[in-house]
């Protein structure tokens, strides 16, 4: 089944029209930047706290990329992010 990704920077309306499309076809959404807020959430730390800390330490922006890009090794998914459809290489739709 499909495995569709939705790129774009952020504040663009990438995620509510991820949102509206997953829901219209049926498919598990899935957010990069849900990731980034579990990843904070699991670290006791504030989304401020957490993009400097991501910054100073990069192998952790390795680690949501990897935990996303694991999601679309999945069917039956939309995933939004703002460079999922360069990380999703065998996405049906870009």
């Amino acid at each position: 089944m499909p495995i569709i990704t939705v790129s774009g920077l952020h504040g663009t309306g990438k995620s509510t029209a991820a949102r509206k499309l997953a829901e219209e076809f049926d498919l598990r959404y899935v957010s990069a930047g849900e990731v980034f807020r579990e990843m904070a959430r699991e670290r006791d730390m504030t989304l401020e706290e957490f993009s400097e800390f991501v910054e100073e330490n990069p192998e952790v922006d390795e680690e949501i990329d990897q935990r996303t890009a694991r999601e679309a090794e999945k069917d039956d998914v939309l995933i939004d992010g703002r460079l999922t459809g360069w990380m999703a290489e065998d996405a049906d739709v870009r």
